[in-house]
This record gives structure tokens, sequence and C-alpha cells, in this order.
């Protein structure tokens, strides 16, 4: 019996990477991001579409986080938190993505302009 590997065999890894590959784009790639909704303490405070750069000054329950806006994504640039987890979070640029600071109760959405899942797909 032989045991070794043969042209088959890389036949179907290489089909099976082909599929992962596929599924991956196809099911789970977020749409780019159109607009973004920024919540404060619960609520939503704006919805801003993401087409050109700015600077914001957003008031949470701490003081004032702020925010910069560019062509299709968002990140915080400073927040009166202490541990700075919004800002070290970057650049969210996805439909779906979310960065958040807790402390000071301000969150980014970002919406993108496809809406067929959730943030979780199974």
């Amino acid at each position: 019996m032989n045991t070794g590997i043969r042209a088959g065999d890389f036949l179907v890894a290489g089909l099976a990477l082909v599929l992962v590959g596929w599924s991956y784009v196809h099911f789970w790639h977020s749409e780019p991001a159109a607009s973004l909704e920024v919540w404060v303490d619960g609520a939503r405070h704006a919805s801003l579409p993401l087409i050109e750069s700015r600077t914001l000054a957003i008031e949470g329950v701490l003081g004032a986080s702020r925010i910069e806006l560019a062509p299709g994504r968002a990140r915080f640039l400073a927040s009166p938190c202490e541990s700075k987890r919004c800002v070290h979070t970057g650049w969210i640029d996805q439909g779906g993505m979310v960065a958040a600071c807790l402390p000071n109760r301000v969150s980014l959405h970002v919406q993108g302009r496809d809406r067929r899942y959730d943030a979780i797909n199974l």
C-alpha cells in the first residue's frame, strides 16, 4: 500500500483553498463605509456621511472625544478616558465595524451600503 502524497491530493487541497478564499470574499467581506453613526450615552447623536475629511469634538460623560473623519473611514483621535483603548482601535472602515470609548459613553458605528448581514455571519 502506497501512503505517499499523489497529484490528486494536491488537486483536492488546492480546490479547498480556492473554495475557502471564495467563501470569505463572498460571505464575510463587509461593504466599504458609507456613513458613520455617533452614539453618546445610549442615544444616537449624529449620522454623518464619510465623504470628506474633518475633525469633530463629541461631548461624552467625561468630556470631549475628538473624532477624525476621512473618506470611507473614521477613528478616535483623543478621548478623556484613562486607557485610550478607543484611540488604539485605529481606523474603522468596513460596514458593521464599531469603535467605542466605554468610560466616556461615546461609540462610532460604521454603516455600509449593503445591509445584507449583521456583524456576525454564520
